[in-house]
């Protein structure tokens, strides 16, 4: 081979086969800007002389290729002369805490020339924190407490509800129906959300310390306290939250937090250090490692995704650190402006800085860039795509989140807790099922599984013309029941039986019909009923207990001989006995019809054994 000079650098040029071994000799051209790999037309393999590529290109075998984090280089910025503080990215946006300025809303599919399409400026809070679920933000507005954002339109925001801490609200994460809300002194705030427009308090943990950050993952809140350091909240129970295990370790500021796998990963602003903490068992969290920042600022915010943690160091910019040991973090790249760096939120090849004294900056970390990949197993921190097609199975450990379409060919299967929120404004499907169906539960009779819809509907047509828009209706074309009578709700302070004759008392109330009474027989107290009307009414009197009164269809009934056998067809009236029926003759109101034999000389039994009865029904 031979060293050959060109126009635009110096190359390595092959003559015969060359084989490179040891260090020093290479084959590449250098390009100026780039150095590359000159003339390959065939497979450039490491780690193996054996041709393992399917065609041309670079083939590592049983190695590891990796791209490793270095110094960043900021791609774009937008300063509007706010003070911000947190950033959340979903899609093309970036929804940052700007204090003053409110919550403000920038388009970033260009990393280079972001551009600020909406905002709510709210003059006496202060925006400190920020999520985004569904067609809403949840800002964290200091004295303001929680305000909710419709963000359906990102170019019109337009807030919807808010609701008042009795502090300083700091944070906020959303999950499920509920906010979580930091609120410095007075801890931990939990607030259902489910009905957007009209938040409310459901339970609070207080420390007396300053609740700064947190975390939601599964059952427990992971908070940054300012005070106290890490505080592990069981929210199992959002109207009980529970305090089940702390970490103070002389942690002098806690400010930042972030949680993956088995640890917990704390920025400390007043000790200058990242803390890991092992959280394996919650209550008893133990630090097991430390990085400790030569810069000149304090760590103040900080996100974690694969290998790496990502932290804000206040004026001294921002560090990513190393975590692939948990005992011995790293810093591997860094990057300082002179601004104040406060939060940030990792995407796809970037990092999103909420910066003090600058506002929004963009910087490149780097990564992989393909057109297409085929990948036996992938394991993943974060995937963020535009299209993801799974054709065997989809396992997600911790959560799975599909902002615009997702398509499974094979089968989702959850094994833990699920949540989405369906929002009003929303008028896309959400759910579009073609084929196959939907299991709830397993084959055991003891399973407990349902479908619980809050402020929804449910509409089943067979023309694709029916619309679920009014709250809490079902409607259908048809409807089969495997009961088989109409009941509604009423109440009665009395004990009744099923199969008990009941007659009207007044308003919702009834009692045990009996022949001395003039009061109306409007029905018998169902076994099962097949449709219940009225299930959620409340008695308007003390101390009575509600039952199901069948009104129409096939009913069980007590019933005497005092009239003599009775067979099917005979009419029914009521007896003698108190909310029992007997053979129809002579005078009185008809209960019905009956549907089979009687004859106490033949079956002394109370009720029939036959289909008509169902007790016996699952």
């Amino acid at each position: 081979y031979v060293l050959q000079s060109t126009g635009t650098g110096v190359q390595w040029v092959a003559t015969s086969s060359l084989n490179i071994s040891g260090g020093g000799a290479s084959l590449f051209t250098d390009g100026g800007d780039i150095t590359y790999l000159d003339s390959l037309t065939d497979v450039l393999s490491i780690g193996t002389t054996t041709d393992v590529a399917t065609s041309t290109g670079l083939a590592v075998y049983n190695r590891d290729l990796e791209i490793l984090a270095g110094d960043l280089v900021e791609t774009g910025d937008v300063a509007d002369g706010g003070l911000a503080q947190d950033v959340v990215i979903v899609g093309d946006y970036a929804y940052v805490a700007d204090g003053g300025n409110g919550l403000e809303i920038i388009d970033i599919s260009d990393s280079v020339n972001p551009v600020e399409v909406g905002d709510v400026y709210d003059a006496s809070g202060s925006a400190r924190g920020v999520d985004v679920v569904g067609n809403y933000a949840y800002v964290a507005d200091y004295a303001d407490g929680l305000e909710i954002i419709d963000i359906s339109d990102p170019t019109d925001p337009v807030e919807v509800g808010s609701l008042l801490v009795s502090t300083l609200a700091r944070k906020v994460a959303v999950s499920g129906n509920y906010a979580y809300v930091t609120a410095e002194t007075d801890g931990l705030f939990i607030i259902d959300i489910s009905d957007p427009t009209n938040p409310f308090e459901v339970g609070n943990v207080v420390d007396g310390a300053h609740a700064w950050d947190l975390v939601v993952a599964g059952n427990y809140v992971y908070v940054a306290d300012h005070g106290d350091g890490l505080e592990i909240i069981d929210v199992s129970d959002p109207t009980n939250p529970i305090e089940v295990g702390e970490l103070d370790n002389s942690v002098a500021a806690a400010h930042g937090i972030d949680v993956a796998g088995n640890y917990v990963y704390l920025s400390d602003f007043g000790n200058d250090t990242v803390d890991i903490i092992d959280i394996s068992d919650l209550t008893l969290p133990v630090e097991v490692g430390s990085f400790t920042s030569s810069a000149a600022g304090g760590p103040e915010g900080l996100t974690v995704v694969g290998n790496y943690a990502y932290v804000t160091d206040w004026t001294a910019g921002f560090e990513i650190i190393d975590i692939s040991s948990s005992t011995n973090p790293f810093k591997v790249g860094e990057f300082d402006d002179g601004g104040d760096a406060y939060a940030v939120a990792i995407n796809g090849n970037y990092a999103y800085v909420a910066d003090y004294s600058h506002g929004l900056e963009i910087l490149d970390l780097g990564g992989l860039i393909t057109p297409t990949a085929e990948i036996g197993n992938l394991l993943a921190n974060e995937i963020s795509t535009d299209f993801l097609r799974v054709t065997q199975a989809l396992v997600s450990d911790s959560g799975l989140n599909v902002n615009t379409n997702g398509m499974i060919g094979g089968q989702l299967t959850i094994t833990g807790t699920a949540s989405s929120s369906l929002i009003s404004s929303n008028q896309l499907t959400a759910l579009n099922i073609t084929s196959g169906f939907i299991k709830i539960g397993t084959s055991t009779t003891n399973a407990t599984s349902g479908i619980q819809i809050g402020y929804g509907a449910i509409c089943v047509d067979n023309d694709g013309e029916c619309s679920a828009t009014t709250t809490g209706r079902i409607s259908s074309v048809s409807t089969y029941s495997g009961n088989s009578d109409l009941a509604e709700t009423y109440f009665s302070n009395m004990e009744l039986e099923p199969g008990t004759i009941v007659s009207l008392e007044g308003e919702l109330s009834v009692t045990e019909a009996n022949q001395e009474s003039t009061n109306t027989i409007i029905g018998v107290v169902s076994t099962k009923p097949g449709i219940l009307l009225g299930f959620d009414d409340t008695s308007t009197r003390e101390n009575e207990r509600s039952y199901p009164i069948g009104l129409k269809g096939r009913i069980p009934v007590k019933i005497s001989n005092e009239n003599g056998p009775v067979k099917p067809g005979d009419s029914l009236m009521l007896s003698s006995i108190p909310g029992t029926a007997m053979k129809a003759e002579g005078t009185g109101t008809i209960i019905g019809i009956a549907l089979e034999h009687f004859n106490p000389e033949e079956d002394d039994s109370y009720y029939s054994e036959t289909y008509i009865n169902q007790f016996i029904d699952d």
